[in-house]
């Protein structure tokens, strides 16, 4: 893990120059792809995947209806693709929030922390959303978000095995990313702030930070 800009209370937003960029219409060769992605992107975070049209991610990405269908196939393989790239992005800036050279209790807390933001992010976590609203009843779906949270869960348990020893590492990494995932349940039920920080208290700890 190396040091790296702080992380984003959004952390799968593309680059503020790529995110605003309109692709061209009816181009299908030579549009940025993360362009696309976080165009689709934030429609599925502001509608949701009922509510989200094909019309209204070929609108919002600046695409021909070809050029969609060539590059995912249905609104379904758009989602797929962009909760995928959504969780590589997050975890690729939280391992980026381990600077080298910090003690392993500053990495530590630093990633636990970010993690802690995007849950409790105002607009709420798209891979959790996304979990809740499609898991149950798609399996690649499930796959994509489970493959995430143990990948998490390992860079956590990475993190605290110099500080709580390699034995408890791994149960308290769990341990640790469920009280971020119910900090984000609770967040949206409109506990206090205190609530929401107690439990980031608690999984610093955990992690030995």
């Amino acid at each position: 893990m190396t040091g790296a800009t702080p992380i984003s209370p959004l952390p799968a937003c593309w680059p503020a120059a790529c995110a605003e960029r309109r692709c061209g219409p009816g181009r299908p060769r030579g549009y940025d792809p993360d362009c696309v992605l976080a165009a689709l992107t934030r429609v599925f975070r502001e509608q949701g995947y009922e509510a989200t049209s094909v019309e209204d991610l070929i609108s919002a990405a600046g695409l021909s209806r070809s050029s969609f269908y060539n590059a995912y196939g249905s609104k379904r393989g758009a989602m797929l693709a962009v909760l995928q790239k959504h969780c590589d992005v997050h975890r690729e800036e939280l391992r980026g929030l381990a600077r080298a050279g910090d003690p392993p209790q500053a990495q530590a807390r630093a990633v636990i922390d970010g993690h802690f933001d995007a849950e409790v992010a105002a607009t709420g976590c798209f891979i959790g959303d996304a979990a809740a609203e499609l898991s149950a009843r798609d399996a690649d779906v499930q796959a994509i978000v489970s493959r995430f949270r143990d990948r998490l869960v390992e860079d956590f348990a990475a993190l605290a095995a110099p500080l709580v020893g390699e034995a408890e590492a791994p149960e308290r990494a769990r341990a640790a990313y469920a009280l971020a995932l119910g900090a984000g349940v609770m967040r949206k039920s409109g506990v206090s702030a205190e609530a929401v920080e107690s439990l980031r208290r608690e999984a610093r700890r955990l992690l030995g930070a």
